[in-house]
């Protein structure tokens, strides 16, 4: 049985049916097991430690914890981090605790 094939004009009349999320102007942060971090939408780094990393986002402060942490890559607004990841929350400045 052969498989009907799509016109690229049919293909693109088709919803995508992607989450909204993905074309907003907030961050995009994607975790991979516990072992890699990825985020698009870096304003600032405000403190890189093994056990903490609290980074500034267009919508808050993003805290990043747990050990052996180390920024791999950050370049226009995009951050990789790799280490054992306890947990991640939004902060408010004042309570980073870096």
């Amino acid at each position: 049985m052969k498989k009907k094939k799509f016109s690229f004009s049919a293909r693109e009349r088709r919803p995508l049916e992607l989450p909204e999320s993905l074309f907003g102007d907030g961050p995009f942060i994607e975790l991979r097991g516990r072992r890699e971090l990825c985020i698009q939408g870096c304003k600032k780094i405000l403190c890189c430690t093994p056990n903490t990393v609290c980074l500034a986002l267009r919508e808050g402060v993003l805290k990043v914890e747990g050990s052996d942490l180390i920024c791999l890559t950050y370049f226009a607004g995009a951050m990789s981090i790799q280490g054992y990841i306890r947990c991640m929350s939004f902060v408010e400045a004042e309570a980073m605790g870096c």
